[in-house]
């Protein structure tokens, strides 16, 4: 029996692929880029043209890569991808709020633990990051809806048909880490990735990834505006870390709490595999 489009090796090449289509799509993005530098007077107008390309070259990589994915599941088992957006009670949204508040805090240490961001990287996250509405569409708007749509809709859809269902959400997240190309967003992206996958799992739907994703980005985005892109961590923004590990230890309890509680009258889990 043809296993489901994709399998692990089948989605690292389409990570591989993922980066490949970025390089003709940015073109458009050095362009604006290029223009903003050389025409535009007003720092405002330019810091918006750049963002502007960046989110042009954002939306076409993600669109093409989806659409590639879809057409291959097409081609290989004649079906159309289903996405699937099942409507969820809203006392379900609140306790997803609640444990991706908690998350932020706890990645938290591990990020601290690696070795610091060279300039380069930091340069390119100061980049990204600008107070203008198409960064926020980038980070906040489009990237929560196209990563699900890709990252849980194809890959995670298609593991979870394919191995178990922990086998399944590890290697997505895994995948979606490894997709951001820095270790530095690996780590947050790898759990954001555990728990984003877990809830498409028990829920059987891409409206908690998308409202999980929409949430962290949104912190890391006003943080980021509002610290300038200094890219500041929480232990950082407590001057009094007593406080800091107050809220940490709370989280690990919200997580607890917040797993048991959807394990325990929240259990819509999609079609498991038969290996």
């Amino acid at each position: 029996m043809t296993k489901q489009f994709p399998s692990i090796n089948q989605a690292f090449m389409l990570i591989l692929l993922l980066i490949l289509i970025s390089i003709p799509a940015a073109i458009p993005s050095i362009g604006i880029m290029i223009l903003a530098d050389s025409f535009m007077q007003s720092p405002v107008l330019s810091e918006n043209l750049k963002s502007f390309g960046v989110l042009f070259s954002y939306v076409l990589t993600m669109f093409w890569i989806i659409k590639i994915a879809q057409a291959k599941i097409k081609k290989i088992h004649n079906i159309n991808v289903q996405w699937k957006f099942k409507k969820l009670p809203y006392q379900l949204i609140f306790i997803f709020f609640i444990m991706t508040l908690a998350l932020v805090i706890l990645t938290d240490p591990l990020t601290e633990l690696l070795p610091p961001m060279p300039k380069i990287f930091e340069d390119m996250f100061k980049e990204m990051i600008k107070p203008n509405i198409f960064s926020f569409l980038t980070i906040v708007i489009a990237a929560p809806v196209f990563e699900e749509l890709f990252f849980r809709g194809i890959v995670l859809e298609g593991f979870l048909k394919n191995y178990s269902p922990r086998k399944a959400i590890i290697w997505s997240a895994v995948i979606f880490g490894s997709a951001h190309l820095n270790p530095w967003q690996f780590v947050g992206a790898g759990f954001a990735g555990l728990f984003i996958g877990w809830a498409y799992y028990k829920t059987g739907s891409l409206i908690p990834g998308i409202f999980i994703h929409f949430i962290n980005n949104l912190i890391s985005f006003v943080v980021g505006v509002w610290s300038k892109g200094e890219l500041l961590t929480f232990y950082e923004l407590f001057s009094d870390k007593m406080v800091y590990w107050a809220m940490f230890i709370m989280s690990l309890i919200i997580i607890f709490v917040g797993v048991f509680a959807i394990n325990r009258q929240y259990l819509y889990p999609v079609k498991e595999s038969m290996n």
